[in-house]
């Protein structure tokens, strides 16, 4: 649940309020992705500007000279030099390693389990950006690390990486680099329709929380962000368990007659006494129901409390 957004009435001839618009009207959206998204709670501007990522951590380090650390997460750019059919046991299919070499001339691998349809990707001579986790024990080998194409070689300018990362929740149809550039569209073009329902910041101010979840640059701001939405849903979940309540206890009910001599009975079997907060409870729940009002009442008690 999210912090829900502000209901606009916008007259027919009005264009429809940015932050509410439906995804399926934005590029590269379609009928098929938007139902993905829809499944996963998204349908509008504004749900996905409100859904949490995760933040995991700052990038990789980018590695162009020297041996690359055991078990550590890294990028670096390398050009291939083969790639060939590996037959083992344990993983089942065909797995892929993949001779590297960058620019300095280290030679580097990257080996990829089941998943023999990349060899038609990794065409000798070409550059890509390899990211991924080292082995644990032969050094310069990458396991299964994701890779994207440098046309421009070894030189290609890289785009800047934000100081911390965030992963999206993913659905079937939906990857992760598509949740990202689904939440980057949404910020930079319709984040400056986005207002506080509640009223408790100014547009700006809450537009910048929203930003420090999505573009983190520290810790700090992405977890007082998320614990502003965290407050929202604690908010807008009880205002509706309040409306539901009222609706409930609105509409008459019927009172239902107590009988003291079973009451007494019912005691008598029980193999202890009631404490004092069990009688309090009992009585409550006598009142309400000798009540037309309906009951709303949630009865919890500790382990072993009978």
């Amino acid at each position: 649940m999210t912090a829900q957004p502000p209901v606009h009435q916008t007259p027919a001839n009005q264009p429809m309020v940015p932050s509410l618009q439906p995804l399926r009207f934005l590029r590269g959206i379609g009928e098929a992705r938007a139902q993905a998204l829809s499944a996963i709670g998204l349908d509008t501007v504004w749900d996905v500007l409100h859904a949490v990522p995760t933040c995991i951590g700052p990038p990789p380090p980018l590695i162009d000279s020297g041996p690359l650390p055991c078990a550590t997460a890294v990028r670096v750019r390398a050009r291939v030099i083969s790639a060939r059919p590996m037959f083992g046991r344990g993983r089942g299919g065909m797995s892929v390693e993949a001779k590297l070499e960058r620019a300095d001339g280290m030679a580097l691998a990257a080996r990829f389990f089941n998943a023999g349809y990349l060899r038609r990707h990794l065409m000798p001579g070409e550059w890509f950006l390899w990211e991924g986790r080292t082995d644990d024990q032969r050094v310069g080998l990458l396991l299964h690390p994701g890779f994207t194409h440098l046309a421009g070689g070894a030189q290609q300018t890289l785009p800047d990486e934000p100081p911390l990362r965030v992963a999206y929740r993913t659905t079937a149809g939906i990857s992760e680099r598509a949740m990202s550039e689904l939440a980057n569209t949404c910020i930079d073009e319709h984040l400056h329709s986005v207002n506080d329902p509640t009223g408790e910041f100014l547009d700006a101010d809450y537009q910048q929380v929203l930003r420090d979840l999505h573009r983190p640059s520290a810790v700090a701001n992405y977890d007082a962000a998320r614990q502003t939405l965290a407050k929202r849903e604690l908010l807008a979940l009880a205002w509706q368990l309040q409306v539901r309540r009222a609706r409930q206890t609105g509409a008459p009910g019927h009172a239902w007659p107590w009988d003291d001599d079973i009451h007494q009975r019912a005691l008598a079997r029980l193999p202890f006494v009631l404490t004092a907060g069990q009688q309090q409870a009992v009585a409550e729940i006598r009142s309400d129901l000798q009540s037309t009002t309906p009951m709303y009442r949630l009865l919890n008690g500790d382990v072993g409390s009978g």
